[in-house]
């Protein structure tokens, strides 16, 4: 068996937990600090096993899928969007907050890393796998 130049430290281990797109991130990390904020946020929102993932039956290793139904999302409250791209603001004007957080989840819409449906925002269709 070949040894492997990596260190075991640098191995890819199994991870469980939310994933982020890194090259996506870095990208919007460069162009918009909010996006970059919003995406984070919502990598945590989509991983909640059970609410929004669903295991797959018949494989033998347990194999999570995320939902592709909006029902399992909830919508996005003007309170909820602005913590979720500004949650250090202490903006007093929460409407122009609201309207440039809305503003964030639109381009990010248009740019594929999300899905907008309504109020509640969804992960992009090619992230999701199976649809539950």
């Amino acid at each position: 068996m070949a040894r492997s130049r990596w260190p075991s430290s640098c191995r890819r281990a199994r991870v469980s937990g939310p994933a982020v797109d890194r090259h996506r991130l870095r990208y919007w990390g460069r162009k918009s600090e909010v996006a970059y904020r919003a995406l984070l946020g919502l990598a945590y929102d989509w991983y909640r096993p059970g609410a929004t993932r669903f295991p797959v039956s018949g494989s033998q290793a347990q194999k999570w899928v995320q939902s592709r139904d909006p029902v399992h999302y909830a919508p996005y409250s003007p309170e909820r969007i602005v913590e979720l791209c500004y949650p250090t603001s202490t903006y007093a004007r929460r409407r122009t907050l609201v309207a440039r957080a809305w503003a964030v989840v639109r381009k990010l819409d248009a740019a594929g890393d999300l899905r907008l449906v309504g109020r509640r925002i969804l992960p992009p269709v090619d992230d999701l796998g199976v649809e539950v």
